[in-house]
């Protein structure tokens, strides 16, 4: 790719690309009725992707250790249902048509590759790369190896997420944040962690890279 001009589009995948909220709902109250504590209300995601895991610890009494076992039941569960997942309703169509345009298209995850491309089906073909991201704490060392593998200059990169850590990211790897309001986190928490723009919907996605 060398030092393309054209724009590098590296995307979230959970509450991005994937419609996960309710399944996120399903995952908490599955654990929460295995260990025995009261449900996981829509409220407490929305603590826990806005305000991060140490807000949600706080508010419903959590120890470290039950958040860690709550996200490794949680991949398992995600692993086993992956096949009821949907795509955000018309991402799908936008990335095509972006791809078939010209735009580098890659995919950034804390799922494995399998489960994504299970979701993603022949979606996956427009993407030049699912990058599967195990550390909570590594998504801007891995953007930054993402750059490096392609040789892409920062200036051209966007990472679009839904949350304010995925903002938070891009900022610490120097590429642009776009932040995206059907996901988990809200526009104003998007905003404060450094979103350089905040899209209502897919179809504004074209826009991202053209300015």
């Amino acid at each position: 790719m060398g030092h393309m001009e054209k724009p590098f589009l590296i995307f979230d995948f959970d509450g991005t690309v994937a419609d996960t909220k309710d399944l996120i709902l399903d995952i908490g109250n599955i654990y929460a009725s295995e260990i025995g504590v009261a449900p996981i209300s829509e409220e407490d995601v929305d603590t826990y992707y806005n305000e991060g895991a140490r807000a949600l610890m706080a508010k419903r009494n959590f120890s470290v250790i039950d958040v860690v076992r709550l996200l490794k039941r949680g991949s398992e569960i995600f692993a086993e249902r992956s096949g009821s997942v949907r795509l955000v309703p018309g991402i799908g169509e936008v990335i095509g048509e972006m791809a078939d345009g010209g735009v580098y298209i890659a995919v950034v995850t804390s799922n494995t590759e399998e489960s994504v491309r299970k979701i993603m089906g022949d979606l996956s073909k427009s993407f030049i790369g699912i990058f599967p991201e195990k550390d909570l704490f590594g998504k801007a060392a891995k953007l930054k190896k993402v750059m490096k593998a392609f040789g892409a200059d920062p200036k051209n990169v966007f990472y679009i997420g839904d949350e304010p850590r995925d903002m938070a990211a891009a900022v610490k790897a120097g590429v642009h944040p776009v932040g995206v309001t059907w996901g988990f986190g809200s526009k104003q928490s998007l905003i404060s962690a450094g979103a350089e723009a905040v899209i209502g919907s897919p179809e504004e996605l074209k826009r991202v890279g053209s300015v």
